[in-house]
C-alpha cells in the first residue's frame, strides 16, 4: 500500500511490500499471514526470512482468521509508542463488542516476568505467585465454613491465633467479644462487653452490655445482662446476675448476685447483696471490716439501710 492508500493485489499469490526506507511487510494469503519487518528487506516475492530492527504499527492492525506472533528470540514486545501509556492486550470474544483487558502497571521500578503452569488446573483451583513468578495451580484453602464445618479433630482443629496474639470477636462490626494474651488480660463474651476499656485490667465479663463503659476499672467480674454496664473506674467488684451493680460506676469491693442485686449502688464501696432485688437504699455507704463485708442484705427485696446491719429476708 502506498502513501496514497493505493490497494494492491496479488491475484491469490503473497504480495511483499518495501519501502525505501527499508520496511517490507509481506501478505501471504496461503497462510493468512501477514510479516513485518525492518532493516535488510527481503526481495521481492522472497517469503519468510528474519526480521530485523524493530516495526511499529501506528494505529489499530485488524487480523482475521488465527494469527501467530513469531519473533527470532521468542520475546515479543506489546506496548506504547510513547505518552505513558502502559502496554495493553485487549482479548474479544467471538461477539459483541466488549472485550478482556490486560494492562501492565505504570508505577513499575523493575520487569516483571510471569511463569504460566504447563497444564491445566482441577476446578476450583487458584492460580499463585511462588514469589519469583512462577505461577502454578494450587487448592484453596480449606478454611471454616459459613454452613458449619465436619471432619474437624478436636485438639488439632481450632479458631484462634498462633502467634501470640489476642482473639477478638464482632457482631455487626461492633466488638463482642476477646481474649487477651498480651497487654490488660481481659476476657469477654457478649455484644460490646468492655467495649470502653481502655487500660482496666484482669477483667472478665460475659452478657450483654456487660463491662460496657469500663475504662480503667481492673479486677472486674461481671456476669449477665448489663451486670457492671455503668462501672467505669470501679474495681474489684463481683456482678451475678441481670442489672446486677448496673449502676456503679466507682465503687469497689461490691459483691452482688441476683436480678438487679446493689441497683442503688453507684460509689458504695464493700457491700454484698445476695438475692432478687436485694439492694442498699441508698448510695455512697461504705464500710470495710477485717473479716467480712460491713453490709449483707440477703434475701428478695432485702435492703438496709445503716452501716454494719444484716438484713435477711425481704422488707416491704
Amino acid at each position: 500500500m502506498g502513501a496514497g492508500g493505493q490497494t494492491l493485489s496479488g491475484q491469490g499469490r503473497a504480495v511483499n511490500i518495501v519501502t525505501g526506507d527499508g520496511i517490507s511487510a509481506t501478505v501471504d494469503p496461503a497462510t493468512s499471514s501477514i510479516l513485518l519487518k525492518s532493516g535488510a528487506p527481503n526481495s521481492p516475492g522472497q517469503k519468510g526470512g528474519t526480521p530485523q530492527g524493530n516495526s511499529t504499527i501506528t494505529g489499530t492492525l485488524t487480523v482475521y482468521q488465527s494469527t501467530y506472533l513469531n519473533t527470532a528470540s521468542g520475546t515479543t514486545w506489546l506496548g506504547s509508542n510513547g505518552g505513558g501509556n502502559p502496554g495493553i492486550l485487549n482479548l474479544y470474544p467471538g461477539s459483541g463488542s466488549y472485550y478482556t483487558g490486560f494492562h501492565a502497571s505504570t508505577g513499575m521500578s523493575a520487569n516483571v516476568t510471569y511463569t504460566l503452569p504447563a497444564s491445566q488446573g482441577a476446578s476450583g483451583s487458584m492460580l499463585t505467585d511462588n514469589g519469583s513468578g512462577t505461577l502454578s495451580w494450587t487448592a484453596p484453602p480449606s478454611g471454616w465454613s459459613l454452613t458449619g464445618n465436619a471432619g474437624t479433630t478436636y485438639g488439632t482443629n481450632f479458631i484462634g491465633t498462633t502467634d501470640g496474639q489476642s482473639l477478638q470477636f464482632r457482631v455487626n462490626n461492633q466488638p463482642s467479644g476477646m481474649i487477651e494474651f498480651n497487654g490488660y488480660q481481659n476476657t469477654g463474651l457478649g455484644y460490646e462487653v468492655l467495649s470502653s476499656n481502655t487500660t482496666g485490667y484482669y477483667n472478665a465479663a460475659s452478657g450483654y452490655y456487660a463491662l460496657y463503659f469500663n475504662t480503667t476499672g481492673g479486677n472486674n467480674t461481671a456476669s449477665g445482662y448489663a451486670a457492671l454496664v455503668s462501672n467505669t473506674t470501679g474495681s474489684d467488684n463481683t456482678a451475678s446476675g441481670t442489672g446486677a451493680l448496673d449502676n456503679n460506676t466507682t465503687g469497689i469491693n461490691n459483691t452482688a448476685n441476683g436480678y438487679r442485686a446493689l441497683h442503688n449502688n453507684i460509689t458504695g464501696s464493700n457491700n454484698t447483696a445476695l438475692g432478687i432485688f436485694a439492694d442498699v437504699s441508698m448510695d455512697g455507704l461504705t464500710k470495710a471490716t477485717a473479716s467480712a463485708h460491713a453490709w449483707p442484705a440477703i434475701g428478695y427485696n432485702a435492703k438496709v439501710g445503716a452501716s454494719n446491719s444484716l438484713v435477711l429476708g425481704g422488707t416491704s
